[in-house]
Protein backbone atom coordinates (compact mmCIF):
# COMPACT_ATOMS: atom_id res chain seq x y z
CA UNK A 1 0.00 0.00 0.00
CA UNK A 2 1.12 3.56 -0.67
CA UNK A 3 2.24 5.60 2.29
CA UNK A 4 0.02 8.60 3.04
CA UNK A 5 1.99 11.84 2.87
CA UNK A 6 0.92 14.82 4.96
CA UNK A 7 1.95 18.19 3.50
CA UNK A 8 2.56 20.90 6.14
CA UNK A 9 0.46 24.05 6.27
CA UNK A 10 1.78 27.07 4.37
CA UNK A 11 2.13 29.17 7.56
CA UNK A 12 4.32 26.49 9.11
CA UNK A 13 6.45 26.31 5.98
CA UNK A 14 6.92 30.09 5.98
CA UNK A 15 8.09 30.05 9.62
CA UNK A 16 10.43 27.16 8.93
CA UNK A 17 11.76 28.83 5.77
CA UNK A 18 12.54 32.02 7.70
CA UNK A 19 14.34 30.00 10.37
CA UNK A 20 16.37 28.09 7.77
CA UNK A 21 17.27 31.34 5.97
CA UNK A 22 18.62 32.72 9.27
CA UNK A 23 20.75 29.61 9.73
CA UNK A 24 22.08 29.87 6.17
CA UNK A 25 22.95 33.57 6.56
CA UNK A 26 24.64 32.94 9.91
CA UNK A 27 26.70 29.99 8.66
CA UNK A 28 27.81 31.95 5.58
CA UNK A 29 29.04 34.75 7.88
CA UNK A 30 30.86 32.24 10.09
CA UNK A 31 32.47 30.53 7.10
CA UNK A 32 33.68 33.82 5.65
CA UNK A 33 35.27 34.75 8.97
CA UNK A 34 36.64 31.36 10.00
CA UNK A 35 35.97 28.30 7.80
CA UNK A 36 35.36 25.09 9.75
CA UNK A 37 33.83 21.66 9.07
CA UNK A 38 30.93 22.14 11.51
CA UNK A 39 29.71 25.27 9.77
CA UNK A 40 30.03 23.62 6.35
CA UNK A 41 27.89 20.72 7.59
CA UNK A 42 25.24 23.01 9.10
CA UNK A 43 25.17 25.10 5.91
CA UNK A 44 24.79 21.98 3.74
CA UNK A 45 21.94 20.65 5.90
CA UNK A 46 20.18 24.02 5.99
CA UNK A 47 20.51 24.36 2.21
CA UNK A 48 18.99 20.90 1.72
CA UNK A 49 16.10 21.89 4.02
CA UNK A 50 15.59 25.05 1.97
CA UNK A 51 15.34 22.94 -1.18
CA UNK A 52 12.87 20.59 0.51
CA UNK A 53 10.65 23.49 1.50
CA UNK A 54 10.71 24.95 -2.01
CA UNK A 55 10.01 21.58 -3.59
CA UNK A 56 7.71 20.25 -0.84
CA UNK A 57 5.66 17.89 -2.99
CA UNK A 58 8.65 16.25 -4.67
CA UNK A 59 11.17 15.73 -1.89
CA UNK A 60 12.55 12.54 -3.46
CA UNK A 61 13.72 14.59 -6.45
CA UNK A 62 15.83 16.79 -4.18
CA UNK A 63 17.24 13.76 -2.34
CA UNK A 64 18.36 12.19 -5.62
CA UNK A 65 19.91 15.33 -7.10
CA UNK A 66 23.68 15.23 -7.47
CA UNK A 67 25.92 18.26 -7.13
CA UNK A 68 27.14 17.52 -10.68
CA UNK A 69 23.59 17.87 -12.03
CA UNK A 70 23.31 21.31 -10.45
CA UNK A 71 26.77 22.49 -11.51
CA UNK A 72 26.33 21.29 -15.11
CA UNK A 73 22.75 22.49 -15.57
CA UNK A 74 21.93 24.16 -18.89
CA UNK A 75 21.36 27.91 -19.05
CA UNK A 76 17.60 27.88 -19.62
CA UNK A 77 16.91 31.58 -19.23
CA UNK A 78 19.36 32.68 -21.92
CA UNK A 79 17.30 31.33 -24.80
CA UNK A 80 14.65 33.49 -26.41
CA UNK A 81 12.43 30.46 -27.04
CA UNK A 82 12.44 29.64 -23.33
CA UNK A 83 11.61 33.21 -22.29
CA UNK A 84 8.81 33.44 -24.85
CA UNK A 85 7.17 30.32 -23.41
CA UNK A 86 6.91 31.84 -19.90
CA UNK A 87 4.10 33.86 -18.41
CA UNK A 88 4.93 37.22 -16.80
CA UNK A 89 4.92 35.59 -13.35
CA UNK A 90 7.19 32.79 -14.50
CA UNK A 91 9.63 35.33 -15.98
CA UNK A 92 9.84 37.05 -12.59
CA UNK A 93 10.50 33.71 -10.89
CA UNK A 94 13.17 32.90 -13.49
CA UNK A 95 15.05 36.08 -12.56
CA UNK A 96 15.34 34.97 -8.91
CA UNK A 97 15.55 31.19 -9.13
CA UNK A 98 17.69 28.56 -10.77
CA UNK A 99 16.03 25.93 -12.93
CA UNK A 100 17.57 22.49 -12.88
CA UNK A 101 16.37 19.20 -14.28
CA UNK A 102 16.87 15.65 -13.03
Amino acid sequence: MNKLTCIPETDDLVKFRDYIKQIIENEVRVLRACPNPGSWTRLAKATMCRLYIFNKRRIAEVEDMLLEAYQNRPEWTGTEEFRASLSDTEREFAKRQVLSSL
